[in-house]
């Protein structure tokens, strides 16, 4: 594996605006979404893709060559092994169960020590062997008969476990989610794209925003060929131009959830800051046992459904939000917000941030992005998508 310093550090990259430059020269006050930035910077050249094609052959195989097996918590047995190894490195330990010996990967060693109520990183501390025997007896006399699903794959002549989860983990791979997003694209024409650089003629891989590795994949693609004009009072020139975009992420082995967030932007800058984002919805999809069927069912939906939507109904839904007055005072804001589900003091809080968002708080879109605003404030998981949920119903009034 490349070293992640072969990635552009802050020093050689300014944050250059590429299409969806706002005219009025400086960045939207809307919410900046720094997920694609957070991928940008940490992934190492070997977990960046040039194309969906090159992704989708790079989880396709390595979800050619795993292997998954259910085991019993007690078929699986520690071994520690001395050796003079400095860091974390799990080769001091290695793992035997009724298909031979398999080697655990960082990540996997997580999560066997989690199947054996044995803490991880009292594990790494302490003498290999000293440590094998905790977790052996974690696996047979705290946890004995809990079954595992043990995900395999061999790698450089070795068997190597790449994970091990609950026997009830509904896998969604990653090769599934990449080709979801191929036929989408196909059937769109390929307009959804990687995201244009200054840099992306001469780097490509550094400019890429199709990531993958052993443990996750991570997608961003937006259509720049088709920009959204939408009236906007509240600016000077008195319109607003809007791009579409989606993130896209999932692990096949239990690292992170699935994941769908869709919204219009302003633009993106070189470092893959999403600018002035707005209409941010996101779907979640855990890896329980009915995930699969789930991402069947909704995911695929949601993907081709926003992708689908045309230009006029999205400028038409986005004008009609802007021009839809609810309320000429404040209570009568608040009374329409709590026609919709949120309480008095929610809707203070909604009104708030659509105010230093938009400016003021009257319209359906001044409530929508005071509400999403206000949901990207939470850091608890399931309050930012139920507001967000809610803040993205309020388009349906109208």
């Amino acid at each position: 594996m490349q070293d992640a310093t072969a990635v552009a550090t802050p020093e050689e990259t300014t944050a250059l605006p590429y299409r969806g430059f706002n005219p009025d020269g400086a960045p939207s006050s809307k919410t900046n979404l720094m997920e694609a930035s957070k991928q940008w910077w940490s992934r190492p050249d070997d977990e960046r893709f040039l194309s969906l094609e090159e992704l989708h052959a790079s989880t396709l195989e390595r979800a050619d060559r795993s292997d998954v097996q259910l085991l019993r918590s007690e078929e699986i047995t520690a071994h520690g092994r001395f050796a003079e190894l400095e860091g974390e490195d799990m080769s001091m330990m290695v793992f035997e169960t009724p298909e031979g010996i398999t080697m655990p990967t960082n990540w996997s060693f997580g999560q066997l020590c989690r199947q054996a109520k044995f803490d991880s990183r009292t594990a790494i501390r302490t003498h290999p062997k000293i440590a094998a025997d905790g977790i052996n007896y974690g696996l047979r006399e705290v946890n004995p008969s809990e079954d595992c699903l043990a995900m395999t794959m061999t790698q450089n002549g070795e068997q190597v476990f790449r994970a091990v989860t609950s026997s009830g983990y509904g896998r969604i791979y990653d090769h599934k989610v990449v080709e979801m997003v191929q036929r989408m694209n196909d059937r769109q024409g390929n307009r959804w794209k990687i995201p244009g650089a200054s840099y992306a003629s001469s780097n490509p891989r550094r400019a890429t925003t199709l990531y993958a590795s052993d443990r996750d994949c991570f997608i961003f693609l937006v259509d720049e060929s088709t920009p959204i004009e939408v009236p906007h009072p509240n600016r000077t020139d008195g319109h607003e131009t809007l791009f579409r975009g989606f993130f896209l992420w999932n692990s096949e082995v239990g690292k992170t959830s699935f994941g769908l967030a869709t919204f219009l932007y302003n633009f993106v800058c070189d470092n893959r800051i999403v600018w002035g984002a707005q209409d941010v919805k996101e779907l979640r999809i855990r890896h329980t046992s009915g995930a699969p069927e789930r991402f069947e069912r909704e995911g695929q939906a949601v993907l081709r459904k926003y992708a689908a939507a045309t230009l006029d109904e999205t400028r038409a839904t986005v004008q009609k939000a802007i021009t839809t007055k609810v309320g000429s005072t404040d209570d009568e804001v608040l009374e329409w917000l709590g026609k919709r589900g949120f309480t008095k003091a929610q809707g203070g809080e909604v009104m708030k941030a659509a105010a230093a968002e938009e400016g003021e708080a009257r319209s359906v879109w001044d409530l929508v992005q005071g509400g999403t605003a206000l949901a990207r404030q939470q850091t608890h998981t399931d309050s930012r998508l139920d507001t967000e949920k809610r803040a993205s119903a309020l388009l349906n009034t109208i």
